[in-house]
């Protein structure tokens, strides 16, 4: 006899702990609804009004674009180039300045 009175005391307190759960959900589910309906009232409710946007009809053309900047460019590769035979240059036919 005293298991069964024990049994129920234990069935008691799982009830408890059930009901106390799902009060816990409850309060969660109302503060989630609550904070919902309060965002969607207060967007609802901005003076700025919607968003304004350009629209254009779509044409067929070319796309340009430039871009003006200055850097330094610079090779991945850097090779050399040489004479197989030294010798003297004894005259050239540039004046300074001119690239050749």
């Amino acid at each position: 006899m005293f298991k069964k009175k024990v049994q129920s005391e234990d069935t008691q307190v799982t009830n408890a702990k059930k009901k106390k759960k799902l009060k816990k959900r409850y309060v969660v589910l109302a503060v989630i609804a609550v904070m919902v309906v309060g965002s969607i009232v207060s967007s609802g409710m901005s003076a700025s009004g919607p968003t304004p946007v350009t629209v254009k009809t779509v044409e067929v053309g070319n796309l340009t674009e430039t871009l003006d900047t200055s850097g330094i460019v610079e090779s991945e590769e850097v090779k050399s180039y040489f004479a197989q035979v030294n010798g003297e240059i004894m005259t050239l036919k540039a004046e300074l300045g001119t690239s050749v």
